[in-house]
């Protein structure tokens, strides 16, 4: 049943599988990002100028974030945690 939910039956480190929903969600919150430091801030005057290291630093966290969670230490983590009976680890 836990199989079935999850879709992992055995780890490997060369599988990189990709989630849609981490994938969106992380597009929307960049989309977002993006937006509000540039036509929505010109906008509402939020700030007078975004330096260059802060959106730098921003899409290189979600990059970490969306490999994290789509990469094999996430198949790692499920395997590990929440069924190591049906999960086999190679």
């Amino acid at each position: 049943m836990i199989a079935l939910l999850h879709g992992v039956t055995e780890f490997s480190w060369t599988r990189w599988p990709i989630h849609p929903s981490t994938v969106i969600g992380c597009a929307v919150v960049l989309g977002a990002y993006f937006a509000a430091i540039g036509p929505l801030r010109r906008k509402y005057g939020w700030a007078e100028r975004v330096e260059t290291w802060q959106p730098i630093c921003f899409t290189s966290g979600i990059l970490i974030m969306l490999l994290a969670s789509n990469g094999p230490l996430h198949e790692l983590l499920i395997c590990s945690s929440s069924a190591p009976t049906w999960c086999s680890i190679y």
